[in-house]
């Protein structure tokens, strides 16, 4: 379907009837019951005419759409789709534009939604329809995995992804990541600290081969050799060449800036920063006080 006219709606699509409750209506024949199913089969026909008659290509529904009106929409060549639930009915209010409506009389044009495409399309073995052109330039993510854990942990590392993205849009400023950054801060101040003379170099020399640590932990974590990757590091970095870090695809340094390979220039300083409150906080702690052994309970 190119180009459709969507309606989103929220309405029952079962039996258009006022809700009156603690009372019943009595009939004394099959004739009378008849007429009143008969009047509800009108009411509905006439709420179908009314959303068919702003010339709409695709009808959403967050409630269920029984066989009757959805015999009625697709016979006015309305594509029905039903049971959007909650959240999906949301979401697509907010990608597709208009309003989530539950009366259908006097409808500006503002209430309806489009996009370029509506299709069915298959993932794994489930059938979804899928929205393309959106003005927004929104996107779904479909995952699959063999277990739940899998699947929360991917979600995890997708949001924190989406988060880093965002932060960097709001302050542009990056640095190249791989370990290229602790490198470089850890060989400065190791040079810094030749020109500082008492206990104070202690701690800067500390500072420095803890960031220095930090493309250890990175090859280690890919199963390289540690140690290695940080002696080459080092000796790039002392000639100069700033933007070397750990390549995990192979195991060896390479450029950052080559292989586009960046962090968040905000997210960074965040880390180091609270990295350094930690130890200077664990560093003024002068003692510590142990709690008395709990009893062992005998049964």
């Amino acid at each position: 379907m190119k180009n459709p006219k969507i309606l989103i709606a929220n309405t029952s699509m079962d039996q258009d009837k006022i809700k009156i409750f603690g009372s019943k209506i009595c009939v004394n024949s099959i004739e009378d019951l008849a007429d009143m199913e008969k009047i509800e089969r009108d009411k509905m026909l006439m709420k179908i005419k009314n959303i068919c008659s702003y010339n709409i290509d695709c009808f959403i529904n967050r409630q269920l759409i029984y066989d009757y009106p959805m015999q009625l929409l697709k016979s006015k060549n309305v594509q029905p789709i039903e049971h959007a639930d909650f959240d999906g009915i949301e979401r697509l209010n907010n990608i597709l534009g208009g309003k989530i409506l539950s009366t259908f009389e006097n409808i500006d044009q503002s209430a309806f939604g489009t996009c370029e495409e509506i299709k069915n399309v298959i993932i794994g073995n489930k059938k979804m329809i899928k929205f393309s052109g959106i003005k927004n330039g929104a996107s779904t993510i479909v995952l699959f995995g063999s277990s739940k854990e899998m699947l929360d942990e991917a979600e995890r590392s997708i949001h924190d992804a989406l988060c880093v993205l965002m932060k960097i849009r709001e302050n542009p400023k990056i640095t190249y990541g791989g370990g290229s950054t602790e490198m470089y801060l850890g060989v400065e101040l190791a040079k810094f600290a030749l020109e500082v003379s008492g206990v104070e170099s202690e701690a800067i020399i500390a500072f420095s081969n803890a960031l220095q640590n930090i493309p250890i932990i990175l090859a280690e974590n890919g199963g390289y050799n540690g140690n290695e990757i940080r002696s080459q590091l080092r000796s790039k970095h002392n000639n100069n060449e700033y933007t070397y870090g750990v390549n995990l695809e192979n195991g060896n340094i390479s450029c950052m800036k080559e292989l586009k390979v960046i962090d968040s220039y905000r997210i960074k300083k965040r880390i180091i920063t609270c990295a350094s409150e930690i130890a200077q906080m664990i560093i003024k702690c002068d003692g510590n006080v142990k709690c008395k052994p709990r009893e062992r309970t005998r049964h």
